[in-house]
């Protein structure tokens, strides 16, 4: 039996693990918590579900209505049927579980979750957010884990996952090469935000909880234990016959630019091991002939199959009887020595050779890898030929976004976007003198599991084909740094090329939005490419100045310098606006002097931002309405701990963040005009869980008391009391 109770936090902090967030920091701030809210559970505990923003909507527990309860402590194993989660992410009811927690879904983030035993999640383990963190000292297990937004994992013990997608961190993660066609097998499609102004799919927490809540899966199973896709055969077998040969060095799929006029051919190392295909002549051109070449550091093997005449008498050809042939086979191998290699040992021709029988045992170990690599690259590089289309390459390489980008060799070779980094190569540009083909180059940061932060590249080129014809040939590096060759993902297949499909993808996303800004809002990728900024200028697609920080995407525009530089016309009615507010309550501005008025709300009194600056939480949050004689008017909303900095302007509303769901997920709202104001701390109040303090604070130069009047009219649906400051008072 469990006993239930609500104690203070002073009661039950001895009884926390040492390494707890929540005891070392009331600790460190003598005691800050003490008289916190805490559910104490005593022995084991087992509820349907347990909802940390409301902790009494899952336990039967008897506390006063305003109470909040900020840390859930069991002293012995926790089960939760169903789910455990949250929506607010900036300050839901700690856990602290001593025994072992088992889940059927478990939706975390912001706030602390310990356990000291083992976890078991049988569907979705998703942390989102970096105000939160998960300490597991036992072994994790989940169907599907998910971190995402910085979140901070300690997982002490053996990890057992079905599948993990982690943002950020060691070993972790392909999240942000995730598309919606990938993850929508992975996840219920209605989970997913697939919206063309977000750099990756994201996963709607609102839309994950209401799922569970309603009973309704959000993991689909058959997706984590799918098998990966095996590419399939272009061969019936695996043998050494002349037909396998003949679709081995079929020439359609060889590149037609070969230096030196050489015979189509084409070749890729797995390992320590060459592979290479040649064809010679038309396929119906006798005396052509196709050869396979395969290569260790001990021996080689050549196959050649060549297309013989058929004996014809000398009345069949005086008669014009058509001339017929047929491929015949051979075979020869070599040993390599330090001190010389040997001459090629011809074997016995066989029309079929099973298993490699017709060779000596020691040419085996190279058939082994050699061959069965050079089918399984065959039908790969078929396979691989479908991800990408070439003229998608060229598509990216005609963008504005992309023009001033033309020197892949040096430093002008391409721009980051989101988490990616794309350069480009235009077709016909010089490496030693030689011409290139078209290419898109994409480069990721990630961290290595052994700790390195290393970026890695994925490089799409556009091949010619001895058919005419063209296709993308993809390679990839896991570390630019390193001087290592590229690897043909074309023919090597495996993980990264599913990889490069997405990342391919991904920077499609990222390219056309970035073109999108541009063309349509004039802000070019990154303002510091001085060099692109001057191009588009002289194009007509940026007209306005560079904002003051550099490194700031959205930066809020003096009215003043904006007109300048776009031209507006409108700026009547921009004065309309404020105008309005001005009127509404009876100041006038002084015709000769520049003059500003500023009208701050915050979560906390105004004045104590200044007098107990030590006391604000970090979600704690500044709204300020300034009218000024320069800008007209502007709103900024900012968070404490700098998390976002949200602008309302004439030109809309700008958002700075690291947080997606800040910058693109959230829906902010929108105000015509500074007249607004009140509506959009109303607004506000319901977006966020701590709501507005009723008081402002006014700095007003030449006011009477009418004009306060008016103020406290236009402010009472939000605010009771108003400090003015800077007044004739």
């Amino acid at each position: 039996m469990n006993q239930i109770e609500i104690v203070k936090f002073s009661q039950i902090v001895d009884q926390l693990p040492n390494d707890c967030w929540a005891k070392q920091r009331n600790e460190k701030r003598s005691g800050e918590f003490d008289n916190e809210v805490v559910l104490h559970i005593k022995g084991d505990a087992a509820f349907p579900t347990l909802d940390l923003d409301e902790v009494r909507n899952s336990v039967p527990v008897e506390a006063p209505d305003d109470a909040r309860i900020f840390l859930i402590l069991v002293e012995g194993n926790l089960t939760v049927e169903t789910w455990v989660g949250n929506k607010n992410t900036d300050g839901a009811t700690t856990l602290i579980v001593k025994g072992d927690w088992r889940a059927g879904n478990a939706i975390l983030g912001g706030q602390q979750v310990y356990v000291s035993g083992n976890v078991s999640i049988e569907d979705i383990l998703w942390g989102d957010y970096n105000h939160g963190d998960l300490i597991v000292c036992g072994t994790t297990s989940a169907g599907l884990f998910v971190a995402t937004n910085q979140y901070h994992f300690d997982l002490r013990g053996e990890r057992r996952f079905g599948r993990q997608l982690i943002e950020e961190g060691r070993g972790g993660g392909d999240w942000d090469l995730m598309d919606f066609e990938t993850l929508s097998k992975l996840i219920e499609p209605d989970c997913l935000l697939d919206d063309a102004c977000l750099d990756h799919v994201a996963l709607m927490r609102d839309v994950v909880l209401d799922r569970l809540k309603s009973d309704q899966t959000v993991l689909l199973k058959e997706g984590v234990t799918d098998e990966p896709t095996v590419t399939p055969s272009l061969f019936e077998d695996r043998n050494i016959t002349i037909d396998n040969i003949l679709k081995i060095a079929d020439p359609k799929r060889m590149p037609a630019d070969l230096e030196g006029g050489s015979a189509p051919r084409l070749e890729f190392w797995t390992g320590d091991t060459l592979c290479r295909a040649t064809a010679v002549g038309r396929e119906d051109e006798f005396g052509a002939q196709r050869l396979v070449y395969l290569q260790d550091d001990t021996h080689a093997l050549l196959f050649t199959v060549v297309l013989d005449e058929d004996p014809r008498s000398l009345w069949q050809k005086f008669s014009g009887k058509p001339a017929t042939g047929a491929w015949r086979m051979s075979f020869k191998g070599r040993r390599f020595h330090t001190d010389g290699d040997e001459d090629w040992h011809v074997f016995e021709t066989e029309p079929r050779i099973e298993g490699g029988r017709a060779f000596p045992e020691e040419f085996h170990p190279l058939l082994a890898t050699g061959w069965n690599a050079l089918l399984d690259g065959i039908s790969t590089y078929d396979h691989a030929e479908t991800l990408v289309d070439p003229n998608e390459i060229r598509r990216f390489l005609a963008l504005p976004v992309v023009e001033p980008y033309d020197d892949f060799y040096g430093d002008t070779c391409g721009f980051w976007y989101g988490k990616l980094f794309c350069s480009f190569r235009q077709d016909g540009a010089l490496f030693d003198d030689k011409p290139q083909p078209a290419l898109l180059c994409v480069n990721r940061k990630y961290t290595h599991v052994d700790g390195r932060d290393l970026v890695e590249m994925y490089f799409f080129s556009i091949r010619r084909q001895f058919d005419g014809t063209e296709s993308v040939f993809i390679t990839y590096k896991d570390d630019q740094d390193r001087d290592a060759e590229q690897r043909p993902l074309s023919f090597l297949g495996g993980p990264h090329l599913e990889l490069a499909r997405r990342a391919f993808n991904a920077a499609r996303r990222n390219l056309d939005a970035a073109n999108r800004e541009l063309i349509e809002s004039g802000i070019p990728p990154d303002w510091e490419d001085g060099f692109a900024v001057k191009h588009w200028r002289k194009k007509g697609l940026i007209r306005r100045p560079a904002p003051s920080a550099p490194d700031r995407k959205f930066a809020f525009i003096e009215k003043a310098q904006a007109d300048e530089a776009v031209g507006a016309s409108d700026a009547g009615d921009d004065t309309s606006a404020l105008d309005t507010l001005l009127q509404r309550i009876g100041w006038h501005a002084p015709e000769l002097s520049a003059w500003q008025i500023g009208i701050v709300i915050a979560t906390r009194p105004p004045i104590e931002w200044t007098t107990k600056r030590n006391t604000l939480q970090a979600d704690d949050m500044w709204l300020s309405l300034t009218l000024s004689s320069f800008w007209q008017w502007r709103v900024q909303l900012k968070r404490h701990d700098g998390l976002f900095v949200v602008d309302w302007a004439d030109r809309g509303v700008t958002v700075e963040s690291q947080q997606l769901r800040y910058r693109k997920i959230m829906k902010w709202p929108e105000i015509a005009g500074p007249d607004d104001f009140p509506r959009l701390v109303g607004e506000l109040n319901a977006l966020f869980p701590k709501p507005f303090a009723r008081e402002a604070l006014v700095t007003i130069l030449k006011t009477d008391d009418a004009v306060k009047e008016a103020l406290a009219d236009w402010l009472s649906d939000v605010c009771d009391k108003i400090k003015f400051i800077g007044d004739d008072e």
